[in-house]
């Protein structure tokens, strides 16, 4: 990055991807992004997934209504009810025409994932509700980021120098379209190395694979960079037989053939089907081919507890990434809240920056936000271990700031050559 050499660590939140200004997808020359023309769209930050929509799905209604209603449910933040305010509107309309407003999806997502955890016995309807859940987080983010790029993204991309980490918690793939972007030999090397270190198999059924099975804890043998999603991604899908061959691979699929109900099996059409069940491009179906288990969606919740066991490459994109603060010169915290109610996120910041090795020097640690950046909060998380600063700007006027700076250097360079 420009503002000096050694490794950087970009960590990426649920607000740099909202705050990206979206821009029709095509082949950007890189003196024409100063030029591109954002589209009226925005990636949805938490409490908006809900905004305005109608849910179809009645066991993920009724539990909304059965667990959002009329009690407090509140943030750590103190702000009000999630949905106190129009669940009193909502009793008044038919239950199959209710709206959902306001409502933070981690915070149904946790509320739905701690229940299953702590149910003794399997819950049809609750994992159906969990189910839909994550339909409706690929919808939202799908109505978003189909057929776009982040502008943002990209120049971020542009600012990578070979070592460098992304560290993502958003489960949109914008981050891997500027990659891919930027350039397919650092697309495929980044996204590969998503499970260091995979065997690039190619496809199969028309889904990009990743494989764990030739991880090795070694030095990052990088020529590029490395992009690590801790949450996982709308478009990965997984085996969750724990003894099946295919547990250890993640497979990238961009669209579905079909949709199956994931209890009785069945199709799924109609208005049961959440947008955008798609066109019919012969891609992986819904259930393993090896096992024969339905395949499920590498989502995983911000909450205290996370499923590692049941998604290998995520369990592995916390340990490298856990690697990389350890040994990062700087890390750059991109419209991240580092909230209270992920503790496994706090433990990493924390670990990493206390546990570094000897004759590496405390990383400078920066918040990109354009208000109220968590300065104290992350101070508090790494003690007097690291220098903390704040940038208070919004994520595109930082990086067209970063972007500009390099610009320059690199005129200056040629000039000089």
């Amino acid at each position: 990055m420009s503002e000096g050499p050694g490794k950087t660590v970009y960590i990426l939140g649920a607000g740099a991807s909202s705050g990206s200004r979206l821009i029709p997808k095509k082949d950007y020359r890189l003196d024409e992004l100063s030029g591109a023309v954002p589209v009226n769209a925005r990636v949805p930050l938490t409490h908006e997934f809900f905004d305005g929509s109608e849910i179809p799905y009645g066991e993920l209604r009724d539990y909304l209504l059965k667990n959002f209603g009329e009690k407090e449910w509140h943030t750590r933040s103190g702000q009000r009810g999630v949905m106190e305010e129009f669940v009193k509107k909502w009793h008044e309309r038919s239950r199959q025409n209710a709206e959902f407003s306001d409502a933070d999806i981690e915070l149904v997502f946790t509320r739905i994932e701690t229940e299953l955890f702590r149910s003794p016995r399997k819950d049809a309807r609750l994992e159906r509700a969990r189910y839909w859940i994550t339909e409706r987080i690929v919808r939202r983010l799908r109505q978003a980021c189909e057929g776009n790029y982040s502008l943002d993204y990209m120049k971020l991309c542009q600012l990578l120098k070979p070592g460098d980490v992304i560290v993502t918690f958003n489960w949109d793939d914008l981050i891997e379209k500027a990659l891919d972007w930027r350039s397919q030999e650092w697309y495929h090397e980044s996204i590969v190395a998503v499970s260091q270190h995979p065997a690039w198999t190619g496809t199969r059924d028309g889904a990009r694979v990743l494989r764990l099975d030739n991880f090795q804890k070694g030095p990052f043998p990088l020529k590029h960079a490395l992009l690590l999603k801790l949450h996982g991604s709308v478009t990965w899908f997984a085996c969750p037989t724990t003894d099946c061959p295919e547990h250890n691979q993640v497979y990238m699929i961009q669209k579905l053939s079909r949709s199956k109900d994931p209890v009785t099996g069945q199709e799924v059409s109609g208005d049961q089907v959440p947008e955008p069940y798609y066109e019919d491009e012969g891609l992986l179906s819904l259930y393993c081919n090896t096992c024969g288990k339905q395949m499920v969606r590498v989502i995983v919740p911000p909450i205290t507890f996370k499923p590692y066991e049941d998604y290998p490459a995520v369990r592995v994109s916390w340990w490298l990434a856990y690697r990389a603060l350890q040994h990062a010169d700087r890390i750059v915290a991109i419209g991240y809240s580092f909230r209270e109610s992920d503790a496994y996120s706090e433990w990493l910041l924390a670990s990493a920056v206390r546990n570094r090795p000897p004759e590496k020097e405390p990383p400078l640690i920066k918040l990109v936000c354009p208000s109220n950046p968590p300065l104290m909060r992350v101070k508090d998380i790494v003690r007097d271990w690291s220098e903390v600063s704040a940038i208070k700007k919004p994520f595109s006027d930082w990086v067209d700031d970063q972007f500009e700076h390099r610009q320059v250097e690199n005129d200056a360079t040629d000039d000089n050559g």
